[in-house]
């Protein structure tokens, strides 16, 4: 079964330096999306002051595969908006 290493890009050093192994290049984009989605929502609100989040995607012979990467704009303007939208639509607020 292949190996994949799921480099993360958060600001500090996320070099994944023992891969995980799993049967196709399919399986390593979920995998990729599972992974920032998670980061995503650890980050909650605090993703926006950070603006972006990435991963990058490598096999065993060290090629660059893909990479999934997360971008926001606007800041805190965008981010007040939302979390007020979000108040008044279901009263539960941003997370």
């Amino acid at each position: 079964m292949p190996r994949y290493f799921f480099h993360i890009d958060d600001g500090e050093d996320g070099r994944d330096v023992d891969g995980t192994d799993l049967p196709d290049i399919r399986a390593a984009k979920a995998e990729a999306a599972s992974t920032l989605g998670a980061m995503l929502m650890d980050e909650g609100a605090a993703f926006f002051d950070r603006g972006e989040l990435k991963v990058t995607v490598e096999d065993e012979r060290g090629l660059t595969l893909f990479a999934l990467e997360i971008t926001s704009s606007g800041g805190r303007t965008v981010l007040a908006l939302t979390r007020d939208a979000c108040q008044r639509a279901n009263g539960t607020g941003w997370r």
